[in-house]
């Protein structure tokens, strides 16, 4: 019997009172960054492993690595691998989780100067003589909010646009009747404002960050032989 296999009998022997524990590694390619110092039980329990098991466990998701990349879209360098020890069963689950993005569109014609955050925008219509339209580039979300203003084929000094990204991000919730696309994720665009007739153009695109698991590997006492 081979030393794998006897860690894996003393290890599933050691949770049987407790029952299946997990924990969450974070990874790079088929590089370890992240290892949990504890694990969960399904009493919520927080439980920290010898350490003759947890550098068993951690040679296994190393050993397993690249087959668990390759159970992702692999779009993304980084990922994470859901562990069950599960002393029940006596397996380990390895379940390889990722970040998916999605894009959506969405275009809304609506009457800007009826909107709560209309003002310094009108107002520096005002300021600025013969100001037709207004062009608003944006990306990104509340914490990471850019955006760019072209006004008569000029585009506005990068330090000004900051006075409006508050305003701009009020807008684009109240047009969109909803600030979820402000949370992680984001999305990007292009606002367009007229003058004439106060009439203004959003032409939106959604992007949503959603996690989603890969095929598991499980393993059991037959794979330690």
């Amino acid at each position: 019997m081979n030393s794998q296999n006897k860690i894996f009998r003393a290890l599933m022997a050691y949770l049987n009172p407790v029952g299946p524990i997990g924990g969450v590694v974070d990874m790079w390619g088929q590089e370890i960054e992240y290892f949990p110092g504890s694990w969960t039980s399904n009493d919520t329990l927080r439980f920290k492993l010898f350490d003759l098991f947890e550098g068993f466990i951690r040679q296994i998701v190393e050993d397993y690595g690249k087959r668990l990349y390759d159970r992702t879209d692999k779009n993304d360098g980084s990922f994470w691998v859901d562990v069950t020890i599960d002393p029940t069963d006596r397996s380990i689950k390895l379940q390889p989780k990722y970040i998916v993005y999605t894009q959506s569109k969405d275009n809304r014609r609506f009457d800007w100067r009826q909107l709560r955050n209309y003002y310094s925008l009108s107002k520096f219509m005002e300021d600025y003589e013969n100001i037709e339209e207004i062009i608003i580039d944006y990306n990104g979300y509340e914490n990471d909010f850019d955006l760019t203003i072209t006004y008569n084929n000029e585009e506005l000094n990068g330090e000004d646009t900051r006075f409006f990204r508050y305003d701009v991000r009020m807008m684009i919730s109240e047009v969109l009747e909803t600030d979820s696309w402000n949370e992680e994720g984001g999305g990007f665009g292009v606002m367009k404002l007229y003058d004439e007739n106060s009439n203004g153009y959003l032409y939106h695109t959604w992007e949503e960050r959603n996690v989603t698991k890969g095929e598991p590997i499980i393993l059991t006492q037959e794979d330690f032989k």
